[in-house]
């Protein structure tokens, strides 16, 4: 037979979203503190990068959404999901940026995407922004 458990228990939510646990982060060790203001600050700047990463990619050689997704969590250790990618080749796409072609793999039908004239213009204007100052920053974050 189950005892009937007091009311007082607090329920665990390491998850919920409330001013409470946003300064329970002291509670964690500072190995994690850091983990997570790392994680926090290169999601945002992955993200940012994500359209020229996508066609920096796909000039490499074509890929699908799943493909795409994998490879930019290798390179970069963060992981976007398909609720990013797939409106972002859907936008590239729509601009006539990348290309998309239905194929067969392994019996499923898979949208494998390459870059188009377009795209291939529009990447090498980032890399135009790229030889300005800018690049001097970026060589100094890599030291």
């Amino acid at each position: 037979m189950r005892s009937n458990v007091s009311s007082n228990r607090q329920t665990h939510r390491p998850y919920a979203h409330s001013k409470e646990n946003i300064y329970q982060l002291s509670d964690y060790s500072s190995i994690g503190q850091e983990r997570l203001i790392e994680k926090n600050f290169a999601k945002p700047i992955i993200v940012g990068f994500s359209k020229a990463l996508v066609l920096w990619l796909l000039r490499i050689t074509p890929r699908s959404g799943y493909e795409l997704m994998s490879e930019i969590q290798r390179l970069t250790g963060v992981a976007l999901g398909p609720g990013l990618i797939y409106p972002l080749l859907h936008m590239l796409e729509k601009g006539d940026y990348v290309s998309g072609k239905w194929i067969v793999k392994a019996g499923r039908k898979v949208k494998r995407y390459s870059i188009t004239r377009k795209g291939e213009a529009l990447l090498n204007k980032v890399r135009d922004i790229f030889r300005f100052p800018i690049k001097e920053m970026f060589l100094d974050l890599l030291k």
